[in-house]
């Protein structure tokens, strides 16, 4: 399977954070926490501070902005050249559940959502099944054979 080369999208964002060193590593490691807007963030402030995990950090936290850089990634599978994202956001739109398209390709619902969401790459076998379930499931949805 081929990485295709895709274009660097940079991303704005809040996150809540002891320091700005531990701020940018959240945004580069843990985009589940990044907030869009401050009053997202500060919201989350005060959840941290009200229950603080550790109590000699609780009054140290601060919100910091930080920019994300992410690498689209796209995969050849045979002739087809898709994105995650895409073959996800195709899913969605279709109302495809992943369980759904699990049962059909016999791939993990944990495994699956890893891949949609890019903490692992897929290998060129489960892309494979996935567009290829993903075509089955949307035709028979549309009685076409």
């Amino acid at each position: 399977m081929k990485l295709k080369a895709g274009r660097t999208k940079a991303m704005k964002g809040y996150v809540v954070a002891i320091n700005q060193t531990e701020a940018d590593g959240i945004a580069r490691d843990r985009h589940d926490v990044v907030h869009e807007t401050r009053a997202e963030a500060e919201t989350h402030l005060k959840f941290v501070k009200a229950h603080p995990t550790d109590s000699y950090y609780a009054n140290q936290y601060c919100i910091y902005k930080v920019e994300m850089r992410h690498q689209a990634q796209n995969f050849s599978a045979g002739d087809e050249m898709i994105s995650i994202e895409e073959l996800r956001r195709t899913r969605v739109v279709e109302r495809i559940s992943g369980s759904e398209l699990c049962k059909v390709t016999g791939i993990q619902r944990a495994r699956l959502s890893l891949l949609e969401n890019g903490s692992v790459t897929p290998r060129a076998d489960e892309l494979r099944r996935l567009l290829k379930a993903l075509g089955v499931i949307i035709r028979e949805k549309r009685g076409v054979a």
